[in-house]
């Protein structure tokens, strides 16, 4: 699994001293940054002679360092909330180990400490699990909007995969035949969900691919662009989209102008945004019914934690 989120550029270099008032910034609410002198625009904020330069030149020169920190906020983000679920899983599983422990010491009348030391391997903690029996009734679950995102099989199904991929990452490559493999294995049971997370900046190959995938969803044809960048990513990072794309039999002018609206680049940056918030760190990373499932790329560890929450809601609905 890949947990590389760091863009293919480098960081924008150091500033140079300059009077300490030209670089008086703030962050507004919406993200828009102004000077101490009001909004961004076509308002004057320096004179050189009788030249002049403008917010908005300025705006247009800092444009890829400006990507790359809103990729690094990003990145951030994820991390906290990634953080933060790991701890609370932590936390919850020492807890339940440490009250398991102190029953079966006191069924046996020996010492916790010898009970725990015999706990060595998975099996072993298992079965104080079920002798004790623990039940875990609820961990973190991520809630999603996906109704912009390509989606396999009935909207109704007990067991919805969101997956996050990016198209050049070679893990993601890997899950491809495993989630084929998942959809003959449980039929309608199971909605599979693409998020795209490109982990790079827009003018990176990873975002210029998952904008094509936008572009190819509008006409119909993302799952004919999802097989075909994966099955062939050495060459999709060898010769770029355009190696590729004529492959597809897309309709040209609409997919240049899909790219050229900027619609398809503001759609792959709110699904950075929703990786984020969800804490996705690296690709892929699966949820099942939005509990974390992180880079399980087998189907027989896949497959047993698409039974265990099948069981679980056949428990809760019988």
């Amino acid at each position: 699994m890949s947990f590389s989120r760091s863009s293919s550029r480098n960081p924008p270099g150091q500033l140079r001293a300059v009077p300490l008032m030209l670089l008086t910034l703030w962050l507004l609410p919406g993200g828009a940054i102004t000077t101490a002198l009001g909004e961004t625009g076509d308002r004057v904020v320096a004179r050189v002679g009788e030249a002049t330069i403008t917010a908005a030149e300025v705006e247009a020169r800092m444009a890829v360092e400006t990507e790359t920190l809103r990729f690094k906020e990003l990145q951030a983000r994820a991390a906290f909330v990634h953080g933060m679920r790991q701890a609370y899983m932590k936390a919850l599983m020492e807890l339940v180990e440490g009250r398991a422990v102190e029953s079966e010491a006191r069924e046996k009348e020996l010492p916790a400490a010898e009970i725990r030391t015999g706990l060595d391997t998975d099996e072993e903690r298992q079965e104080l699990w079920k002798r004790q029996r623990v039940a875990v009734l609820e961990v973190p679950r991520q809630s999603f909007d996906t109704l912009e995102a390509p989606a396999l099989g009935p909207p109704d199904a007990p067991i919805t995969l969101t997956v996050f991929g990016d198209f050049t990452c070679p893990y993601s490559a890997r899950l491809v035949p495993v989630l084929d493999e998942v959809r003959q294995r449980y039929g309608e049971r199971i909605r599979i969900v693409f998020r795209s997370d490109p982990l790079a900046i827009s003018q990176d190959l990873p975002f210029r691919a998952a904008e094509a995938a936008v572009c190819a969803q509008e006409q119909g044809r993302f799952w004919e662009l999802y097989r075909l960048f994966f099955r062939e990513q050495d060459r999709l990072l060898e010769e770029g989209l355009e190696g590729l794309l004529p492959e597809l039999a897309l309709d040209g002018a609409t997919f240049r102008d899909c790219l050229a609206s900027g619609r398809a680049a503001e759609r792959v940056r709110s699904e950075q945004a929703a990786a984020a918030r969800a804490g996705v760190v690296g690709t892929p990373f699966v949820f099942v019914n939005g509990i974390l499932r992180g880079g399980n790329t087998r189907i027989d560890g896949l497959g047993q934690l698409i039974d265990e929450e099948l069981a679980l809601r056949a428990e809760m609905n019988p």
